[in-house]
């Protein structure tokens, strides 16, 4: 049960332990989508773009999912999420390992498994944003950056080889269910309170408010923290949630399309353009595999970057994924080598991957902290369409053409152009509104509760 001292601290690192964990297992599965699309080409022997959709299932269903997640939390718990997922990514997994055609595969890998990869990841990234408040934006880049530990190493166990693949992702989906089944939940479910149980910095759901009543379906256990005061009656008012509205919402939400369309194209393609030019499936498996601690450093950096006053992190996130646009249309200009491959990934890791710790901080200043919850769902789903929509016809584009350089050409371009469309969102600022990603004088959220008029 939390405390007092939960608030960036006490059981909050319980929670940042275990949401790396869950962040790392589930991303170190997400990221192999390009080795398992290399072989599925060889063994099927199907169009590039058809191909793609198996793993554009299952690694945009880690984004898709969120929604389903969301719903299972606010009525439940996080740690009920996390459990089935895992249950559902072992069996989806090991049920591919029998596979024998695409069509199968996009059940068993895409969508089965998948699905529970969303239900791990999100509740993960969720209930770190609200344990921690003051040191909000480096701890969100310490959970996302143990993405990078999953992601060194499953590329490496993925040279085992072919569906045989499957079951031992499948056994470490089960070792993750065992491992949170041993954790006490992340966040109790609530229970009805009364004015004397109202204690220092105890929790109140906002579900049984009206806030969240138009989107409640999709929202989180949302919580906020109350000050102790004697003999209250409790009283949080918000205004309901039309962020849908919000125009510099709507503008980032467009931009994280085209940032995992792009970055979805790279992952799921660049296998295959490496092996054309004459890799080996462990150079490749060792290319990608060395994003992983690049990505540790990164995410880790650029949040406490991020965390730092008198920074615009704003600008800090356009342009490190325009870098990393350019660096990725500039990647078949150049000779193949391990090297080469090698550093492509580990600059990607340092620019796109790098900026991702940042993107929670700016939802959090387009929409507030009540409204966080919801618009984080709706994000997720906005960055699963990206991964979903464009490596197959990044792979259409590819079976046309018969070059594999134009996958990378076309990703590239996808993130500049995300780039670009964040550049709108400052000319969309309301008036009197706070700018967006800079914060020269922080100061702590409060909730401000009226005390009962003495008669």
């Amino acid at each position: 049960m939390a405390n007092s001292d939960d608030k960036d601290g006490g059981w909050a690192w319980i929670i940042l332990i275990v949401a790396s964990l869950s962040v790392a297992a589930s991303c170190g599965l997400g990221i192999v989508g390009g080795i398992f699309q290399v072989f599925f080409l060889e063994q099927f022997r199907e169009s590039i773009s058809y191909t793609a959709w198996v793993t554009a299932l299952f690694s945009s269903l880690l984004q898709l999912a969120g929604p389903v997640a969301s719903l299972i939390v606010n009525y439940f718990s996080c740690r009920t999420s996390v459990m089935l997922g895992s249950m559902l990514m072992s069996l989806g997994l090991v049920l591919s390992s029998f596979g024998n055609s695409i069509e199968y595969l996009m059940i068993t890998f895409g969508i089965i498994s998948g699905l529970g990869l969303g239900l791990i990841y999100t509740p993960s990234i969720i209930i770190t944003n609200y344990y921690f408040h003051s040191k909000r934006n480096i701890m969100t880049g310490v959970v996302m950056s143990a993405a990078g530990v999953g992601i060194f190493a499953a590329p490496l166990l993925s040279r085992q080889g072919g569906l045989g693949d499957d079951v031992i992702a499948g056994n470490v989906a089960v070792k993750e269910y065992c491992q949170i089944v041993e954790k006490e939940p992340f966040l109790k479910n609530p229970t009805k309170i009364n004015e004397n149980e109202v204690q220092s910095k105890q929790f109140l759901d906002v579900k049984d408010s009206n806030i969240l009543k138009s989107l409640e379906s999709v929202s989180l256990n949302s919580q906020l923290f109350l000050s102790r005061t004697s003999g209250l009656n409790v009283d949080v008012s918000t205004p309901k949630p039309y962020f849908l509205r919000h125009k510099q919402f709507i503008v980032f939400c467009i931009s994280l399309i085209l940032v995992n369309a792009g970055f979805g194209g790279v992952l799921i393609h660049y296998p295959h353009l490496c092996e054309s030019k004459g890799a080996s499936k462990n150079d490749v498996a060792l290319a990608i595999s060395a994003n992983g601690p690049a990505l540790v450093v990164s995410r880790v950096l650029v949040g406490a970057l991020g965390n730092a006053d008198n920074v615009d992190f704003f600008a800090v996130y356009i342009s490190l994924k325009a870098l990393a646009g350019i660096f990725v249309c500039l990647v078949p200009i150049f000779n193949y080598s391990i090297g080469y491959s090698v550093s492509t990934m580990i600059i990607l890791a340092l620019t796109n991957g790098g900026s991702d710790s940042l993107a929670v901080g700016l939802t959090l200043d387009c929409v507030g902290f009540d409204q966080f919850a919801v618009a984080v769902g709706v994000q997720m789903v906005c960055a699963g369409i990206g991964y979903l929509i464009a490596p197959p016809i990044i792979g259409w584009v590819v079976d046309v053409t018969g070059s594999n350089n134009t996958a990378m050409f076309i990703a590239g371009g996808l993130l500049m152009l995300s780039a670009f469309v964040c550049l709108l969102i400052p000319l969309l600022k309301e008036k009197d509104a706070p700018s967006i990603g800079y914060h020269p004088q922080k100061c702590q959220e409060t909730v401000e509760i009226d005390e009962p008029t003495k008669s």
